[in-house]
């Protein structure tokens, strides 16, 4: 008896730490680290509800952290895992008639294009949100269409590089300006900026959100062609810029181009595990 009831104890004590194990390890890898953000909302920034992460796993994009879409490598916390930052911040827009603009239909991915497309238009239930997208590969837009309708919402398709100033400002007068912003695109730094920078000086309405997925590549990837600095450095200073807001002298001055061009445009940003979001003023 005594030795049943001691088994019986280790399971159980087994049992808890695999409960407090996947408790930690759920929390850290939702974890969003924010800054210059109300206190209400950073007090919710970790809570996930199931409602965007199961639109996402059915429609199979790999911004759900699904190991079967997306190769993990071999830990699971290397996948891009994006439901705490979409389910908290774009929980308020589901139901609205909102402009949505994604960089990036996915023509490139191994499973094919518009399984993004899928997911928002899935996700925002307003049957007047109005969703574009920008994707380089003009012939896979040719191929996709150009205007599609899926799930009962319009979607306009724009063929082009995210870095042409000159297109997002055609697509901002045709389809914007935007509420929401979502760089999925070609990843280069350039491409990068130039979207954080346009979309904060003009393409982006007031309080409109602005999302940069696969920010790891600032980590992956050296200068790209046309000599811009790795994204990571701006959000640095960003928050530098943030932080000594206020202060009697010019103690911080920053010295990044995209700081400099945007920073009176952010309201607060944060980040999570290879993604950062803005919140325009």
């Amino acid at each position: 008896m005594r030795v049943q009831a001691k088994n019986v104890l280790i399971m159980s004590l087994r049992h808890t730490l695999v409960l407090l194990i996947g408790a930690f390890l759920g929390y850290y890898s939702s974890n969003i680290l924010l800054v210059g953000v109300p206190r209400s909302a950073e007090q919710h920034a970790g809570t996930v509800e199931a409602s965007w992460q199961a639109v996402a796993l059915q429609t199979g994009t790999d911004k759900s952290g699904n190991p079967h879409v997306e190769p993990c490598f071999s830990n699971k916390l290397h996948c891009n895992n994006y439901s705490a930052m979409y389910e908290e911040f774009l929980t308020p827009y589901r139901s609205l008639p909102a402009k949505i603009l994604e960089i990036g239909l996915g023509c490139d991915m191994i499973y094919g294009p518009g399984k993004s497309l899928d997911l928002w238009t899935r996700y925002f239930t307003n049957p007047l949100v109005e969703i574009t997208f920008i994707e380089l590969d003009a012939q896979c837009v040719q191929r996709f269409g150009e205007q599609i309708y899926k799930n009962g919402k319009k979607v306009s398709v724009v063929a082009g590089d995210q870095a042409n100033v000159s297109l997002l400002a055609e697509v901002t007068r045709r389809y914007g300006p935007f509420d929401v912003v979502i760089d999925d695109g070609g990843h280069t730094f350039h491409q990068q900026r130039t979207c954080i920078e346009f979309f904060l000086n003009t393409g982006l309405k007031s309080s409109g959100l602005l999302f940069i997925e696969d920010l790891h590549t600032s980590f992956l990837w050296k200068p790209d062609v046309a000599g811009a600095d790795r994204v990571n450095f701006a959000f640095r200073q960003l928050s530098d810029v943030l932080l000594s807001s206020g202060l009697p002298d010019k103690r911080y001055t920053p010295t990044d181009k995209t700081v400099l061009n945007v920073a009176r445009f952010v309201r607060w940003f944060g980040c999570q595990r290879r993604a950062c979001f803005i919140r325009k003023t």
